[in-house]
């Protein structure tokens, strides 16, 4: 079946270009069978010349190609710009976490692998398409809105409101460009709003991952009401308003929400790439009397509809995209099983403290942390009761440190704690606390509870070291020390340890 045919009586125009003319014969094949014009090209000047002289609708780009990569390529085209809003879908056997965080960082707006399916392609393609016409759909919409408004006094307010909300859209687009984690959006949302709609209320509630509970984010002017999804034997609620938003590949959200009676509130469905429903921006509007619905009212309620659909959307793209960016570089940082920081991250981290401590002659503490007899564990639970223990012994560790304090998986059962501002004497005395805690933490199992001890080596800048690889050696010096002298203790580095330590053969320095 044709399905872009169906949809778009308009023949889209795709640019290929892949070094390989099998890939090119390949994907030219699949996009003219579904109807699509197809340009392949076999280089990067080829590629720039032919966007240049015909822009396409949309390019599908290799990235390993000889002469000018594909990432190279990404970045002309998006510097020129005639040609930086065409979505460039990279399309590669280049698979890792690296390299996807690169494609988009450069403005890519989709990665497919190769091997690829040919209907994941189609599918990737045509949301991108009807992306893209939404948005030069829209902005036809706002032209023929802003010519249509310019005849008299009242139109030319009207502009002059326009612009002035465009540019407080302009502003809010900005600052969420610089923001650098979800939370510090909200306040920039919650502004916008403030300015646009002042003499209203309102507030963000998200959904969480199962999209069974509705939380406030933000609010502004006034205590936010109560919100909550609905369960099927929840639809007799007084004192409120039940909503129903529909969402394509999930069931239709039905939430309830206790407005006051002389407010109208109006939800507005904050939609991931998916359009699935995020969350919901709501705004509580003073109630229009009968009398009041003249043909002024009914314009600017329909100007304020817009603008609020466009605030909405605009804030849906950079929350669902700051959430994949967040996704992404929780890949790169994060360790799977424990959701710890990853030694890359540590080393990283640590190296940052170490200057910090040169330059500003602060204090420093690291603690190293040894899971005792875990292979005797694991050989005899199994692996699988063994992850179990990092993981609440991780859960352990995030709930006992400091907001700026740093805990990392360092390898197998080894765990580096990263303690900025912390002296010796201060990261011993949390050193010994972590210990009689772990000592009392019950590990649940397949109905049992297990008991593990963990051994503890301390060290601190600058007293034992100046620079990660002698400050990292220091910990894991008393660390062994710890190991070999009984387990289940806290041991702070000092010289006398190292003489000790000579005499380990290397088999027994590393045994749990």
């Amino acid at each position: 079946m044709n399905t872009t045919a169906a949809s778009s009586p308009i023949k889209s125009n795709i640019l290929i270009v892949d070094d390989s003319r099998d890939n090119l014969r390949l994907l030219s094949g699949i996009l003219v069978q579904e109807g699509y014009i197809v340009r392949p090209v076999l280089d990067g000047i080829l590629a720039i010349s032919s966007a240049k002289t015909n822009p396409p609708d949309i390019i599908l780009l290799d990235i390993m190609m000889p002469g000018m990569t594909g990432y190279e390529i990404c970045e002309r085209l998006k510097a020129d710009e005639e040609l930086r809003d065409i979505p460039i879908i990279f399309i590669s056997a280049l698979n890792s976490v690296v390299d996807k965080v690169k494609a988009f960082s450069i403005g890519g707006v989709d990665y497919i692998t190769k091997p690829f399916q040919p209907q994941e392609v189609l599918a990737r393609i045509q949301t991108h398409l009807t992306i893209r016409q939404l948005q030069q759909t829209l902005q036809q919409k706002n032209l023929l809105f802003e010519q249509e408004i310019r005849e008299r006094k009242r139109i030319e307010d009207a502009m002059r409101r326009r612009n002035w909300e465009l540019d407080l859209l302009n502003q809010m687009t900005n600052a969420l460009q610089g923001c650098q984690n979800e939370s510090e959006t909200y306040p920039v949302l919650r502004e916008i709003c403030s300015q646009l709609f002042p003499k209203t209320s309102g507030c963000l509630y998200l959904l969480n991952e199962h999209q069974s509970e509705l939380s406030v984010a933000v609010a502004w002017g006034g205590t936010p009401p109560s919100a909550s999804v609905l369960k099927s034997s929840e639809w007799n609620m007084p004192g409120g308003r039940i909503f129903t938003i529909e969402q394509p590949k999930k069931k239709s959200l039905h939430f309830y929400v206790t407005c006051l009676e002389e407010t109208e509130g109006i939800p507005y469905a904050l939609r991931g790439t998916e359009k699935e429903i995020l969350g919901i921006l709501f705004l509580f509007f003073e109630r229009s009397l009968a009398d009041e619905l003249d043909e002024e009212s009914i314009r600017q309620a329909e100007s304020r509809q817009l603008i609020s659909t466009r605030v909405a959307e605009q804030y849906a793209l950079y929350l669902a995209n700051i959430r994949m960016k967040m996704e992404l570089q929780m890949q790169v940082t994060r360790d799977p099983l424990t959701n710890l920081y990853n030694r890359r991250y540590m080393e990283e981290a640590l190296a940052n403290e170490v200057r910090r401590v040169a330059r500003k002659r602060a204090s420093l503490g690291i603690l190293m942390i040894d899971v005792d007899h875990f292979k005797t564990f694991n050989d005899t639970h199994g692996h699988e009761a063994g992850d179990v223990v990092l993981q609440e012994l991780s859960a352990l560790f995030q709930k006992n440190i400091r907001g700026g304090d740093i805990a990392c998986r360092y390898g197998g059962e080894e765990f580096l704690l990263i303690l900025p501002d912390t002296t010796i004497e201060i990261a011993s005395q949390r050193a010994n606390e972590l210990l009689r805690r772990v000592r009392e933490m019950a590990v649940p199992y397949q109905q049992h509870d297990y008991h593990i001890t963990v051994s503890v080596g301390v060290a601190s800048a600058p007293e034992h070291g100046q620079d990660v690889h002698s400050l990292v050696n220091a910990a894991d010096n008393a660390l062994y020390y710890a190991k070999h002298s009984g387990r289940n203790q806290v041991v702070v580095f000092s010289e006398r340890i190292r003489p000790t330590l000579e005499g380990v053969p290397a088999e027994h320095a590393s045994e749990g």
